[in-house]
């Protein structure tokens, strides 16, 4: 009688066991899966942007100057992203899959409207065609200059796996200040008169 108890038994402990393992699993892969924040998307290596990994830190790039990195116009004219210099610069590395993106893209609409004769404003573009970018800013309400990086020259050159990302460069074209994720419009205001001192 004991015998035929104890096989009952043991099947409920395997199959308990069983089930512990896989939740155990389970919960730790649950610790590797893709992590988008409320503000930024982040991929695991910059310049590709698909399965993003581990959590990535800031790049140490306040003081470098901009890459000299080839860039293009949406007409296809070829533009040295270090030549930029020359006024103060906000430079905002996006693209529209990216939805902090989508979201911040209309504040710095707000910003550029304001103060864009004071501060020249790029958008950066590092992965839609010409005709793709232009039309997602455009609806976003963007009048500022948009460039293309297709190959994401400048996400790798500065080792950038977060965005969207801001980076605000002085007039001689040293990057003063990195921000990764999304701005606001008070966000951003308040970044540019600290560090471009508008």
């Amino acid at each position: 009688m004991a015998r035929v108890r104890a096989r009952p038994l043991i099947a409920v402990l395997a199959v308990t066991l069983a089930a512990s393992a896989l939740a155990g699993f389970a919960l730790s892969r649950g610790d590797q899966t893709d992590e988008v924040a409320g503000d930024a998307v982040q991929v695991d290596t910059p310049g590709m942007f698909d399965e993003p990994g581990a959590i990535a830190t800031a790049p140490e790039i306040v003081g470098l100057r901009l890459p000299d990195v080839t860039v293009r116009t949406l007409d296809g004219s070829d533009v040295s992203l270090g030549e930029l210099s020359g006024q103060p610069l906000v430079v905002n590395l996006w693209f529209s899959s990216c939805v902090p993106c989508k979201k911040e893209l209309p504040d710095f609409a707000q910003v550029h409207r304001d103060i864009g004769d004071e501060v020249r404003f790029v958008g950066l573009n590092l992965q839609d065609g010409p005709d793709r970018a232009e039309r997602f800013a455009r609806e976003a309400g963007v009048g500022y200059e948009i460039l293309l990086d297709p190959d994401q020259q400048t996400s790798v050159a500065l080792d950038i796996a977060i965005f969207p990302t801001t980076l605000f460069v002085d007039g001689s074209g040293r990057i003063v200040e990195l921000h990764q994720g999304a701005l606001t419009a008070d966000e951003l205001r308040a970044l540019i008169a600290d560090k471009l001192t508008v």
